[in-house]
């Protein structure tokens, strides 16, 4: 994953705009949240960046686009239902 986010931010228009997203590429991490922690009353265990929301709004090479939030759900392409051995996790 380390490496799309460095070729991604390869992707916008040279100058600073590049200069400022391969910064920021560099310092990528993936997200952690403590999955065993109790949630305050009436929140949920998950961040918001989960589930928030089903629609994000992002910054890319190509400017600002509203995008399915893959964090949210995930929907198989093509779906092999024969693949998996337990049903679908609501």
């Amino acid at each position: 994953m380390y490496d799309l986010v460095q070729t991604i931010a390869a992707f916008y228009p040279s100058g600073t705009s590049r200069d400022r997203h391969r910064a920021a590429a560099a310092r990528f991490r993936i997200p952690y949240w403590d999955w065993a922690a109790m949630a305050p009353s009436g929140q949920s265990v998950f961040p918001l960046s989960i589930g928030g929301n089903s629609w994000i709004d992002v910054d890319g090479p190509n400017g600002r686009q509203r995008i399915a939030n893959p964090l949210y759900s995930y929907t198989f392409k093509p779906l092999n239902a024969t693949a998996f051995l337990h049903g679908p996790v609501s």
